[in-house]
């Protein structure tokens, strides 16, 4: 496919690059510099944007089996190193989860001890950061059990955080045996399904206050959803299904997609906002629902296979409606590629509420729909769907 290969070289791109301002946004910033109590925020380069471009790539290398995707996710990282694995907010943690793939597609007899090594200093500079901000927490707030999305709110708990915090802490839990890890990625996961859900139509708001039990922001946000989805679709295979959560999480993660795609527009895709079935259309949320659901299918099947006859599927739920769903949104996700970017994605959240009616070509548009698009191939190839 050639519009896949095309998106993949755009990404590789702009993974080497983004954020790359304009002359103007030069100017905007350097302004911001002469105001009193003005400060520009620092540009950060190893952010979710970047993470999910390389996301998408390493699913892309998957299914194609591109050395050049691999080339370019071990050329971030090594900048990543080169800078100090700088970790501002929980947005960088999504870079533990590349290295920990990449390490993963890169077994063998053939592997690179170079490769490897970058790989496990990167995740680990990840989950050092991770027990030295909960330990710091703890000592402050000793009841606090969560790892808020920014610390100048401590209690609000964001959807976002979902697929940036709980896929790789549960990952690296179970891969170096690191049970207190794993137990905050389900107490995550946990916590907003019980705070952070409405009730009558199943699909998170975007947040919630642990203190006051409010919810914020609206509810079925396209890229909420994404995320938390994510969550609970890249998590799940890491987490032993004897654990207590397990059972639990495993059905909230089919009712969640069930809720999701309970608002597919007949031609396929999906809105910003989920219910808003005559506004905008979002390729960052068909993307990113997408990669949760192709997730969730290729678990599945890897499941089936090791254990013939025991299927993984959410208890009361039909998997077959949402494999239909998938083939429809991976036409609908297709469609949006364009001169090697996909088109039609929303611009970047401010907060709460805060959902700019921007739409245009963003890295977390190609990275995502890349992604998905990839897992589908990889999908059809390993079941014949």
């Amino acid at each position: 496919m050639k519009q896949l290969q095309h998106l993949a070289a755009s990404a590789a791109r702009a993974l080497a690059s983004y954020p790359a301002l304009t002359g103007k946004e030069r100017l905007k910033r350097l302004a911001k510099t002469c105001l009193p109590g003005m400060t520009p925020a620092p540009l950060d380069r190893f952010s979710w944007p970047n993470a999910l471009l390389g996301q998408g790539l390493l699913a892309y290398l998957r299914a194609e089996g591109d050395p050049a995707a691999a080339e370019a996710v071990e050329n971030y990282l090594r900048r990543w190193k080169k800078a100090g694995f700088p970790i501002r907010y929980v947005d960088n943690l999504m870079n533990a989860n590349l290295a920990l793939e990449l390490e993963a597609l890169s077994e063998g007899e053939q592997a690179d001890p170079g490769r490897r090594q970058l790989c496990r200093e990167a995740s680990g500079a990840c989950a050092a950061w991770v027990r030295k901000t909960m330990d710091t927490m703890a000592k402050a707030e000793p009841a606090k059990k969560l790892l808020p999305y920014r610390f100048g709110h401590p209690h609000w708990m964001f959807a976002d955080a979902l697929g940036m915090l709980c896929p790789f802490v549960c990952r690296y839990g179970a891969v170096y045996g690191d049970g207190e890890l794993m137990q905050l990625g389900i107490r995550q996961l946990e916590d907003f399904l019980a705070c952070g859900m409405d009730a009558k139509t199943g699909l998170p708001y975007h947040g919630y206050d642990t203190e006051t039990g409010v919810k914020y922001g609206i509810i079925g946000w396209g890229r909420a959803c994404g995320w938390m989805l994510l969550g609970l679709t890249q998590s799940l295979p890491w987490i032993p299904q004897s654990d207590p959560a397990y059972p639990g999480l495993l059905d909230a993660c089919g009712k969640l997609a069930a809720d999701i795609f309970s608002w597919q527009r007949p031609e396929g895709g999906l809105s910003w906002q989920l219910q808003a079935l005559e506004g905008p259309e979002d390729s960052s949320v068909e993307g990113m629902t997408g990669v949760a659901l192709a997730s969730f299918f290729l678990w599945e099947a890897q499941q089936e296979k090791a254990n013939p006859g025991e299927r993984s599927e959410p208890s009361a739920q039909s998997l077959q409606p949402l494999r239909e769903a998938l083939s429809r949104l991976e036409s609908a996700a297709a469609r949006r590629i364009d001169k090697g970017r996909a088109q039609g994605c929303s611009g970047e959240c401010l907060g709460f509420a805060e959902y700019p009616q921007t739409y245009g070509s963003y890295p977390w548009g190609d990275g995502s729909v890349l992604a998905f698009l990839s897992l589908c191939r990889l999908l059809d190839q390993t079941t014949g769907l």
